[in-house]
């Protein structure tokens, strides 16, 4: 017998195509992309599981990177806590009451805290908890101009366009203030840094939650246009990868 029948020959290595070293580049290029878009992908198919819409965002820095600062400057009046109106949010010290137009004046009373608007009317503990809020019929005629208090037994005052106005503190009846009687309306004050810190911090408590910025990762948006452009690029480089390896590991191998 010859030594060819004895000893056959390995079967001949399959040449790979000329694309093949794309293949291997797109592959380990995009990796890093590839495994964030799957990550990512999990997370947002179990949004609900994981509260990702009702959790905030605990890290300062992202929210700089989103730029969430309120915009403008604030209107504040100190009536033993800070009450602060600024780019359509009312704040109480660090607690959100929600959205607001122009304040115009806030003021302690009792045991209450009183924050008049340019169209209705707070009254919170100085907890932050509400109490009530009033609004239309329930308020003095003529646009809120600003608050104040007095002596007496009705010693919630309030200026509007058509007149002075005071009642007690279940605001059953708002009456025109006829007699002369020192008033101490509530004047606006500038916040210390520390109060700007706080409420800024309360708008941005309520303002970036994790399921968007998993979104914004998956996307390629937390990055930008060019962060879009690099997710797209990478789809484009995974169905690449996809159709190429299918079309190597299906061809017939000749001998």
């Amino acid at each position: 017998m010859s030594a060819d029948s004895t000893n056959p020959k390995p079967p001949r290595r399959a040449r790979r195509p000329g694309w093949w070293p794309w293949h291997q580049r797109l592959g380990l290029g995009f990796a890093v992309v590839f495994l964030g878009v799957i990550v990512t992908g999990i997370a947002l198919n179990h949004t609900e599981g994981l509260d990702l819409d009702g959790r905030a965002v605990p890290g300062q820095w992202l929210y700089d990177w989103y730029d969430l600062s309120p915009e403008g400057e604030p209107v504040a009046f100190d009536a033993n806590g800070w009450a602060v109106s600024w780019d359509g949010l009312l704040t109480w010290n660090d607690h959100v009451l929600g959205a607001s137009g122009p304040l115009r004046g806030a003021a302690k009373f009792s045991a209450s805290e009183v924050l008049l608007l340019s169209d209705h009317l707070w009254v919170i503990t100085p907890a932050g908890d509400v109490i009530e809020r009033l609004r239309g019929a329930s308020l003095p005629p003529g646009k809120p101009r600003r608050l104040g208090r007095t002596v007496g037994p009705r010693p919630v005052v309030i200026e509007t366009s058509d007149g002075i106005y005071h009642a007690n503190l279940s605001f059953a009846e708002w009456t025109p203030m006829v007699t002369r009687q020192a008033v101490v309306w509530a004047d606006p004050v500038t916040l210390s840094v520390a109060g700007r810190d706080t409420v800024q911090q309360a708008h941005r408590g309520r303002g970036l939650s994790w399921y968007r910025v998993i979104l914004d990762l998956h996307s390629g948006r937390f990055f930008g246009s060019v962060g879009v452009w690099v997710v797209d690029a990478s789809a484009v480089a995974l169905a690449f990868l996809t159709l190429t390896g299918t079309w190597y590991a299906l061809r017939i191998k000749r001998p």
